[in-house]
């Protein structure tokens, strides 16, 4: 029983552990890509990850959908750019003229089975495509098949529906690395006690 145990939490530990393998510095919360001006347009990492067997990875760019959940931006199937993690840096990357402003952006790494990497939101600033409901803000929520768009016929409708609120931008970097140390630590906690039965 006693080593079940601490193969779950083993497990557990390992997961948490390759969570997030990158920490970005660039872009962050408050961080403004602006398609106009190229020089605006790198990823900025702040750790190494010279552990794993592979540190050459692609850039992908998500967006945040209704339900929360980061996912490729519709339309941009091929990685804005790549990375090499053997140490602290900075890589440009290429965003498409057909990515719509708007500030649910994010940047996404996969390092394989060690894991993966997130951005904190960010605005992407594009001159050439206004922003879309869906790239700015949570989708807004509807009843009795109302729209989400006031008209002249039927001013109610813009007081019967409210969208949800989209994410305050920050200008500190990911938290996401404060977080796995807090659960590894707890983790290692889980695991003493079990070793202590």
């Amino acid at each position: 029983m006693k080593s079940a145990f601490i193969a779950i939490a083993a497990s557990a530990l390992a997961s948490v552990a390759s969570a997030q393998v990158l920490s970005f510095g660039y872009p962050i919360g408050a961080s403004v890509w602006d398609l106009s001006k190229p020089n605006s347009l790198y990823v900025q990492w702040t750790n190494d990850c010279k552990s794993l067997n592979k540190t050459t990875f692609d850039i992908n760019l998500n967006m945040q959908r209704p339900d929360g959940v980061q996912d490729k931006v519709p339309g941009v199937t091929a990685p804005i750019g790549t990375l090499d993690c053997k140490s602290k840096g900075r890589s440009t990357v290429t965003i498409p003229d057909t990515v719509a402003s708007g500030s649910l952006y994010s940047i996404y790494v996969s390092h394989g089975d060690d894991g993966q990497s997130y951005s904190a939101l960010f605005t992407i600033n594009n001159p050439k495509v206004p922003s879309t409901p869906a790239s700015t803000s949570k989708a807004a929520t509807t009843t009795g098949g109302a729209s989400a768009t006031p008209t002249k016929a039927n001013p109610t409708t813009a007081a019967a529906t409210k969208p949800s609120s989209s994410p305050t931008p920050s200008d500190k970097p990911s938290s996401a690395g404060a977080l796995k140390v807090g659960s590894t630590a707890a983790l290692v906690i889980v695991a003493a006690a079990g070793l202590m039965l």
